[in-house]
C-alpha cells in the first residue's frame, strides 16, 4: 500500500472514530497510540490529524498536540445556532429546487439527511459544504438528542413540510427545532457525556 493509500485508510478510520463519539471531549490524541491501533506510522496519522483540525472535529491548541474540543454549553448552542443560520439560509435560495417528487425520494429518515437534502437542493456549494461539516460535528451530538429530545415526530413534520415546499412552515419548524435544542443543551451534554463514560452504550 502506498503512502496515499495509506493516509486516506487512516483518515477514513480516525474521522470516523472521531464523529463516532469515540472520543471524550478534551481528551488528548496521541499520534503514535492511534497508530499502532491503525497499524501506520506516526507520519500519516499526524497527517490525518492535522486535516482534521482543519475541518474542526479535531483542535491542536498552541501546537500542544491534538486534542478533541471541549464541547461546553456555549460552544454547542453556538453549533446549533450555527446550524440554524446555514440552513434558513440555504431555504432562502430558489433557484434550483428540484421538484416535488424529487423531495419525497430523498432521505429524510433523520436530522442530518433532512439538512443535508435542504442544503443539496438550494444549489448552493458553500450551503452543501457546511451543512456537511456541521453534521458532522454534530454526529455524537445527535445521538445523545435522541436521549434528552423526546420527539419522534419532529423530523417526519419537517420532511413533510419539505416535499410541499410549505417553506413557511419549514421555517418556523426549524426555528422551533433549534430553540428546543438551544433550551435543552445540559441535558443533552448529560446524556453525552454519560454515553461517552460508558463507551457508547
Amino acid at each position: 500500500m502506498n503512502s496515499g493509500q495509506t493516509f486516506e485508510r487512516v483518515y477514513s478510520s480516525l474521522k470516523a472514530q472521531v464523529v463516532e463519539g469515540r472520543y471524550a471531549p478534551g481528551e488528548r490524541l496521541e499520534p503514535a497510540a492511534l497508530g499502532e491501533e491503525l497499524f501506520a506510522s506516526v507520519t500519516p496519522v499526524r497527517d490525518a490529524l492535522h486535516r482534521l483540525v482543519g475541518e474542526g472535529l479535531v483542535v491542536s491548541p498552541r501546537a500542544d498536540g491534538f486534542h478533541m474540543p471541549m464541547l461546553t454549553g456555549p460552544a454547542l448552542r453556538d453549533l446549533y445556532s450555527w446550524n440554524c443560520a446555514v440552513i434558513l439560509l440555504a431555504l432562502a435560495e430558489r433557484s434550483r429546487w428540484r421538484t416535488v417528487e424529487a423531495r419525497s425520494e430523498a432521505d429524510c429518515s433523520t436530522a442530518s439527511a433532512l439538512f443535508a437534502t435542504i442544503a443539496a437542493i438550494s444549489g448552493n456549494d458553500e450551503h452543501r459544504s457546511a451543512v456537511l461539516r456541521l453534521n458532522e460535528r454534530l454526529e455524537a451530538v445527535r445521538r445523545a438528542e435522541a436521549v434528552a429530545v423526546e420527539d419522534d415526530a419532529e423530523v417526519p413534520h419537517l420532511a413533510a413540510s419539505l416535499v410541499r415546499e410549505d417553506r413557511p412552515a419549514l421555517r418556523a419548524g426549524i426555528a422551533r427545532y433549534h430553540r428546543r435544542r438551544l433550551k435543552l443543551t445540559p441535558d443533552i451534554l448529560t446524556v453525552l457525556h454519560k454515553r461517552l463514560h460508558l463507551g457508547g452504550a
